[in-house]
């Protein structure tokens, strides 16, 4: 059942190695596969639909049970072939096939390297390395300088036809092409110089002083004029003792943009609780419905809390969310303790908590507002299906 199970001499007797040997010989032969190009996987299929890879073409003859077999022999980029074997005792069958490629290869040159090359919307390489000398009076003749530009870098198996490339590299603009691959063959894509891509913003804050973050990225304080900022998305954030601002900003290339980065308290909305059982199902809708409402408060800034950080916190002090609000027996210096941890992880200056009274008819929720280090909650009843934002 497997011909290349070799006996250990050191472990098994001599009479039984050489008797298993004898039988080996009576009912094995050998099997040799060749391909152009090589490479190939070799897969052997008995008539009754088993099957067992044998390698990578080319290798020397290998041990077969004799019989009736099917050999395919397999190439990404080519038609895969198959070969009826008969295999007999002590006999070797070679097989050499030659295969026939179907689909083309497209090699790309960048400056600089570590630029992504996508095909059709997909991502298929990111040309790397550094590139061979003969060829940098060709890419020197491109206008690329050859001392930064990357080795070849192939996308294989390409099906025929026209494709849109997309070369892009953050801070760097987006160089867009066809290409036609109407042969199974190599192509050499044209050298690619990319272009720098990059913006500026001037930065002002009231009060000043406060901390610059681009893209989470701390680039100093306010005022400030930034240079050199990649084009694309980029979130500000400013933030100071007594708030923060935040603005998602899409920079063109050489845009300059001046930005007064007034400084708001954030409150962080930390969920909403249900008052018995039947509220239950109702928690994410209404979570959802208020936490779209809130995101349109224009006085003050906004975030949905990550529900798993804000219960590890709280667990530092055997507390959940229900314990911060009125009524629940909870210490008042414990709450203190708590929503000022909470506001220092957060970097808020407040929070919301909701909850669903038994009242369902209403479908409306009682929002409590809560400031960092205090105990009190001020408490507001908001109809979560219509707007919440004006009540907060």
């Amino acid at each position: 059942l497997k011909p290349e199970y070799v006996l250990s001499k050191e472990r098994v007797s001599p009479k039984v190695v050489e008797l298993i040997n004898g039988v080996k010989r009576a009912l094995v032969g050998y099997l040799a596969v060749s391909s152009q190009p090589a490479g190939a996987e070799v897969t052997l299929r008995t008539a009754a639909g088993t099957s067992a890879s044998l390698g990578l073409t080319d290798f020397f003859p290998v041990e077969v049970l004799a019989g009736e077999y099917t050999v395919e022999i397999a190439r990404a980029g080519y038609q895969t072939e198959s070969r009826p074997v008969s295999i007999t005792a002590r006999d070797t069958q070679t097989l050499d096939v030659p295969l026939v490629r179907v689909l083309a290869s497209v090699f790309f040159v960048t400056e600089p390297a570590g630029v992504e090359v996508w095909v059709d919307g997909e991502l298929k390489a990111t040309t790397s390395g550094s590139l061979g000398p003969e060829l940098h009076e060709e890419v020197r003749a491109r206008g690329l300088d050859p001392a930064r530009s990357s080795a070849r870098t192939e996308v294989a198996n390409l099906t025929l036809g026209s494709h849109a490339i997309e070369l892009r590299r953050k801070c760097y603009e987006t160089v867009r092409r066809t290409l036609d691959t109407t042969q199974p063959q190599d192509y050499q894509a044209d050298p690619v110089k990319m272009e720098d891509s990059l913006a500026s913003l001037r930065l002002t804050s009231e009060p000043p002083g406060a901390r610059i973050f681009l893209n989470a990225e701390a680039r100093g304080v306010t005022p400030a004029q930034i240079d050199g900022i990649c084009s694309g998305k980029v979130r500000v954030e400013v933030k100071h003792a007594a708030g923060k601002f935040i603005k998602d900003l899409v920079l063109n290339k050489d845009e300059a943009i001046s930005l007064d980065c007034p400084i708001r308290p954030t409150l962080a909305f930390l969920g909403v609780e249900a008052e018995s059982a039947a509220g239950q199902r109702h928690l994410a809708d209404a979570e959802e419905r208020l936490s779209q409402n809130l995101a349109r408060l224009a006085s003050l800034n906004f975030i949905d809390a990550p529900r798993e950080a804000v219960d590890r916190l709280l667990e530092q002090d055997k507390l959940n969310r229900r314990s911060l609000l009125p009524g629940s027996g909870t210490d008042g210096d414990l709450v203190r303790k708590a929503t000022d941890r909470l506001a220092s992880t957060l970097e808020v200056q407040g929070f919301l908590l909701a909850v669903l009274p038994d009242e369902r008819l209403q479908r409306t929720a009682r929002l409590y507002l809560l400031a960092a280090g205090n105990t009190p909650a001020d408490a507001a009843d908001v109809p979560f299906a219509e707007t919440a934002a004006h009540t907060a």
